[in-house]
């Protein structure tokens, strides 16, 4: 465990002006890159194949019968 008052968080370098807008570049390549690769996942995601679903009810709507338990949450 580390005490706080005697090891403060580090900060980032001062840097001039030059350094700076060099490194805010090569970030805003890689957030660039990071942006492209989500949206190639995304659209991957959109060209999945689909699977048929049956339009019928999974659950026998015609039985009037309380669930095990008794008693439907939220009613």
């Amino acid at each position: 465990m580390t005490n706080e008052s005697t090891n403060p968080p580090p900060t980032p370098a001062v840097v001039d002006r030059a350094t700076f807008q060099a490194k805010l570049d090569e970030l805003r390549v890689r957030e660039k890159t990071h942006i492209r690769e989500g949206d190639a996942i995304a659209a991957a995601r959109r060209r999945l194949p689909m699977v048929e679903v049956d339009a019928k009810p999974p659950v026998d709507r015609t039985r009037r019968t309380a669930p095990p338990g008794g008693r439907i949450r939220g009613a």
